[in-house]
């Protein structure tokens, strides 16, 4: 079933794209989709003894991951459209490293015309090579 998903046509996703728009017009998703199997994966080259060296990942339902492509899709748009310039998580073509730039050039600038910085702000967290 999974492989048969993967190679949907124009009509199954029409199908899907009406039964998703179901969905939350109903605000009701089936109750299969709720659920996951969760495994937990080791980080590489930490103690494996130490159960937050582990990295939890769900295993969702093909069907599931397709629907949410086709809604990011849909979203994806009106996200670009109305987000700030500087914000560049999930956005294609965006990438963290070029606020960082963009952050030090500001700097400099306002180094070289002895004037105030703005105050920056990074969540180191949320910062993946």
């Amino acid at each position: 079933f999974n492989e048969q998903i993967s190679h949907f046509g124009p009509m199954a996703d029409t199908w899907l794209l009406n039964f998703l728009s179901n969905c939350v017009e109903r605000c009701r998703i089936p109750k299969h989709w709720k659920k996951s199997k969760v495994i937990a994966l080791p980080k590489p080259n930490k103690d494996k003894k130490k159960p937050e060296n582990y990295r939890p990942i769900s295993q969702l339902t093909r069907l599931l991951k397709r629907s949410e492509r086709m809604v990011y899709n849909m979203m994806i748009s009106s996200i670009d459209e109305t987000t700030i310039e500087e914000q560049v998580g999930f956005r294609v073509g965006k990438h963290w490293t070029g606020n960082i730039l963009n952050m030090w050039q500001n700097i400099e600038h306002c180094f070289e015309k002895n004037e105030i910085v703005r105050r920056f702000s990074l969540h180191r967290s949320n910062c993946r090579i």
